[in-house]
């Protein structure tokens, strides 16, 4: 028995810019919950694993692209571990404008204390904003008991 903790979960407050062809750092600013204290929401918007607290954990982003491409284009969301991309999620259109689309990405990573994650995007379908809603913009995360 155990619990799923530490675990987290925080939102955006406001909407967010990106560039084009650009990695860019998600600012998921508002905490939900917080139950180590390990999200930093204000300066960083990374979660740390706090010490004696390393073990395998589920993390989760979501991000909500407004479609302005008209042409071939990939909108990615990426797992950061220690500042290195350790996972994507990706969906790609082709045409017209007009399809706004959710983007994701999951895993379960083997962690250590002060090992840190950040969720980024990158888009090649030019630049745009992040409309940074608690409905449609998440970065989450749990321990999972073993």
């Amino acid at each position: 028995s155990g619990t799923n903790t530490p675990a987290f979960s925080a939102t955006m407050s406001g909407s967010q810019s990106f560039s084009d062809t650009t990695s860019t750092k998600v600012d998921f600013d508002t905490e939900t919950y917080d139950t180590a204290g390990a999200y930093d929401h204000s300066t960083n918007q990374r979660f740390t694993v706090p010490a004696g607290e390393g073990g395998k954990y589920y993390l989760h982003g979501k991000i909500f692209y407004n479609d302005t491409a008209s042409t071939d284009a990939q909108r990615k969301i990426h797992i950061y571990k220690n500042g290195s991309n350790i996972g994507t999620g990706q969906k790609r259109t082709v045409g017209s404008t007009g399809r706004d689309l959710t983007v994701e990405v999951s895993a379960v990573l083997a962690l250590v204390a002060t090992d840190y994650i950040e969720i980024y995007l990158n888009t090649n379908a030019g630049s745009g904003t992040l409309n940074g809603s608690f409905n449609n913009d998440v970065f989450e995360g749990f321990k999972l008991i073993e």
